[in-house]
């Protein structure tokens, strides 16, 4: 193997490692304090009158652990969560356990895995472009203060974009889940319309929803200073 060749692999290895976590104890520590917080926040529960799904804290949470984590480990975190949810654990909102996901709010459960993965990997690779955008000039350069408000418009804008990507994705599938239930599996089954379960399960919890999604936005810059 030539120099050439050696550097190439000794760059990937490097590369590799980059993208995977280690696991340490200090790694198992903070997926522990993440998945208490996802417990605690799914018992900060409101009842809306007007729909089954309760309005909780579970969405900004799950934002935070894509923030702070890479996306195998935010994957990982909430993958813990529900398991120990499916053996029993009373862990879901309303201290409720693998019955979730015989009622209509297993949806929303299961997205917060597809969720927290894209929203770890679009966040990541926000982060590194604004770092790459306002390095690229000298903090002495005359340029700098006008690429660094240029590089903080485009990384505000696209976590913008990310946040009402999470929010399709969770529902998007807390709908499809919703819609199957009523139509299957509740005590009087009954066709339903889409904009029905949309005014049901979506929309009400819209402003709220823009409300954590402002919160993740304020704090992402400190937070993913933390990312694992």
């Amino acid at each position: 193997m030539n120099d050439s060749e050696f550097e190439k692999l000794n760059n990937s290895k490097l590369e590799k490692e980059k993208r995977e976590p280690k696991i340490t104890t200090k790694l198992i520590a903070q997926i522990g304090v993440m998945v208490a917080i996802l417990i605690v926040g799914a018992q900060i529960a409101i009842p809306l009158p007007w729909s089954p799904v309760p309005l909780t804290m579970q969405t900004l949470i799950v934002m935070l652990v894509g923030i702070v984590f890479k996306p195998l480990t935010a994957l990982s975190t909430v993958g813990i969560y529900i398991l120990m949810g499916l053996i029993g654990i009373p862990v879901f909102a309303g201290f409720n356990n693998f019955t979730a996901f015989a009622g209509p709010t297993g949806g929303f459960i299961i997205s917060f895995l597809a969720a927290s993965f894209v929203f770890s990997l679009f966040s990541g690779i926000i982060q590194r472009r604004f770092i790459k955008e306002k390095d690229k000039y000298g903090t002495l350069d005359i340029n700098y203060k006008r690429n660094l408000k240029i590089a903080r418009f485009y990384k505000y804008s696209f976590l913008i974009l990310l946040t009402m990507l999470f929010t399709a994705i969770v529902y998007t599938f807390g709908t499809a889940w919703f819609m199957i239930f009523i139509r299957n599996f509740a005590a009087n089954p009954r066709p339903i319309l889409l904009s029905e379960a949309l005014l049901l399960v979506a929309l009400p919890f819209l402003p709220g929803d823009i409300i954590k999604a402002a919160i993740a936005i304020a704090v992402f810059s400190q937070v993913v200073k933390l990312r694992k």
